[in-house]
């Protein structure tokens, strides 16, 4: 689902988590979501970062992982 992107960060605060992001570059991610995010989750709390991923990159994964799912009977 790409038009228009989630917004999986905001649908996780909506649900009473913490939600980080759209993460959308590398020097985003260092800006302290992962260690603002892990901090809560070891607090206990439920933490959802929303890390955007280039669609090439996501198709070439989901490829992968389908090769390894046995054909159903």
């Amino acid at each position: 689902m790409s038009d228009p992107a989630m917004d999986l960060a905001s649908f996780a605060r909506g649900q009473g988590a913490t939600g980080y992001g759209p993460v959308r570059t590398a020097v985003d991610t260092r800006r302290g979501h992962r260690a603002r995010g892990r901090r809560r989750s070891r607090a206990g709390a439920v933490a959802v970062i929303d890390v955007r991923v280039a669609p090439e990159y996501s198709r070439a994964v989901s490829a992968s992982l389908l090769r390894n799912i046995p054909a159903q009977r």
